[in-house]
């Protein structure tokens, strides 16, 4: 298939510090009870949340354009090589 057109080159965005979350921090691991994971990743999830929204979009675009063929590439070829594997060790 075509691959997209290049995203023209655009010179670096400032970076802006992230707006303050909206959220509590979680709460910290304690003796009595483990750390509460979903509230860390919501917590996560908030900050990173604002930190892109305050990108621009195009500058999010161009990151995206680099970043996810590579990486489709590479997921596809290990998922490929984990095939060949089985199919090798199930013809044995």
């Amino acid at each position: 298939p075509p691959m997209p057109p290049k995203a023209p080159s655009m010179p670096p965005a400032p970076v802006m510090p992230a707006p303050p979350a909206a959220t509590q921090p979680a709460a910290a691991p304690s003796a009595a009870g483990p750390l509460n994971l979903s509230g860390v990743v919501h917590a996560a999830t908030t900050q990173l949340t604002a930190q892109v929204d305050g990108l621009d979009q195009a500058l999010v675009e161009q990151i995206a354009w680099e970043i996810i063929p590579k990486l489709a590439e590479t997921l596809l070829k290990e998922e490929i090589a984990r095939v060949v594997r089985e199919r090798i060790a199930a013809a044995r």
